[in-house]
């Protein structure tokens, strides 16, 4: 949210966050007491857990945006790779919140969201991504057909691994399927997921790539004439000084 912010050239991003923030748990609330259900029932401390986690998030996008110098190579490789990695949480927590997947074996099971399956997919959509990164094909549409084509081996290959060599599947929907060879059982909509995976990553990891590079330029843009009405100030205070002199 912060990173959007700024990128929209807001003034004041934190504090517009943290009005954000507000005015939405103020509204769960109202809604909770209209009994309109819209929203599960939170308590006091949950609200305000809310409003920290959001504002803590706003902090990190704040300290990555500011100390990110665009004039240096080794900066936007780093700030790259965080893009990267922040699409690849993203997309993770989407899809297995959404799937909630839970397995044959209870060693692979935790409460909430399966760690096992987010872990798993955070690695994956990170070398998804980062691997597409490293294509140099001038023909956009050759390059998506390699990274799909790589993809749907690897993945293959890695549910072959899963399935016959651990024994292992998920078992939380009824009437499982597999995809194809035998393998990746699960609703229509994972088969979906899984054989598209690869646009969806990518796709996200594009749009958080412009929002976080604009917000960076935004910034800097910013520091630049924030410096330079410093410097005018300074120039006027000593011309101010000589002419009293």
């Amino acid at each position: 949210m912060y990173i959007s912010l700024k990128a929209l050239h807001a003034k004041k991003p934190l504090l517009i966050l943290l009005c954000i923030l507000f005015i939405y748990n103020v509204m769960e609330v109202l809604f909770i007491y209209f009994a309109l259900n819209i929203f599960k029932p939170e308590t006091v401390n949950n609200q305000f857990t809310d409003i920290i986690i959001g504002m803590l998030g706003g902090m990190i996008g704040f300290s990555i945006i500011r100390f990110s110098s665009l004039n240096k190579k080794t900066q936007i490789r780093k700030l790259n790779l965080f893009t990267i990695f922040l699409a690849s949480i993203t997309y993770a927590w989407l899809w297995v919140g959404f799937y909630q997947y839970d397995y044959n074996q209870e060693f692979y099971n935790s409460p909430g969201i399966n760690i096992g399956a987010f872990v798993f997919w955070v690695l994956g959509a990170f070398a998804t991504i980062w691997f597409s990164t490293l294509i140099r094909l001038s023909n956009i549409w050759l390059k998506w057909l390699v990274i799909w084509a790589l993809y749907l081996v690897c993945l293959f290959a890695v549910e072959y691994f899963g399935f016959v060599i651990l024994s292992l599947h998920e078992s939380s929907k009824a009437n499982a399927q597999p995809l194809l060879f035998g393998l990746i059982h699960g609703t229509p909509v994972l088969h979906f997921v899984y054989a598209f995976s690869p646009f969806f990553t990518i796709s996200i990891y594009k749009g958080l790539q412009v929002l976080l590079f604009k917000a960076a330029n935004v910034e800097k843009s910013q520091l630049k004439k924030a410096n330079a009405s410093k410097h005018r100030d300074t120039d006027l205070q000593q011309i101010t000084l000589q002419s009293n002199k």
